[in-house]
């Protein structure tokens, strides 16, 4: 966090807000969401208490680091479309060992399938490439992490400009499809990888309304 924060003055008594009052604030936030603690929230947190956060650079930023033997799943893979069915198989199986209900569970394969397949078909990569699926459990959701060395693209920007076309409709059907099964996604490039994180809720019941 920037030092914006915690120099932030209240409205009307002036006073700085602090850092004991800034780390009080933020670890309330913790405390409701600890699998998913939003920045955003600790910000809001200081306007609702009569901080003007207006007056200075207000930057928060949150790290979540997961140990990687902790994954329900974690699979290196050949990026052909066999293996994208042998990995989405094993997470569907994963999942439904652990319990998950048979609806949420299709829907991370189904996720799965959708977004590796279209590296695997317009990503310009070659079956000597790999990528790497991961699972994680977290009480009500799962969050799934995908690497691919596929070429450079605006993946939200894509989702936002597919406008939801008919499920029936091969063009653009699979970003339709992830959009609805996932609550969150976040995409992101570093060096000549794409990351992709998809959280689907385990209540999830197959929702998907074609128009």
């Amino acid at each position: 966090f920037t030092d914006g924060t915690y120099e932030s003055i209240h409205s009307q008594t002036k006073e700085l807000c602090g850092r004991a009052t800034f780390e009080a604030l933020s670890s309330e936030v913790v405390r409701r969401h600890p699998e998913s603690p939003d920045p955003n929230e600790v910000l809001e947190c200081l306007a609702e208490r009569g901080y003007r956060i207006e007056g200075d650079d207000c930057c928060v930023v949150t790290v979540r680091a997961t140990p990687v033997d902790s994954a329900l799943v974690s699979n290196e893979a050949a990026c052909t479309l066999e293996d994208v069915d042998r990995v989405s198989s094993v997470c569907e199986q994963r999942l439904l060992g652990a319990g998950w209900p048979e609806a949420a569970v299709m829907g991370v394969r189904l996720l799965v399938a959708e977004y590796v397949a279209n590296v695997v078909r317009h990503g310009g990569v070659s079956p000597t490439d790999s990528f790497h699926c991961a699972v994680f459990m977290y009480g009500d959701f799962c969050r799934v992490f995908v690497r691919d060395p596929g070429r450079s693209w605006n993946f939200l920007g894509r989702i936002a400009r597919s406008a939801m076309p008919a499920l029936n409709s091969e063009n653009g059907r699979g970003l339709a499809l992830i959009q609805a099964i996932a609550k969150q996604i976040d995409f992101s490039r570093m060096e000549r990888y794409n990351y992709a994180r998809f959280d689907v809720e385990r209540d999830w019941t197959g929702g998907i309304v074609a128009k």
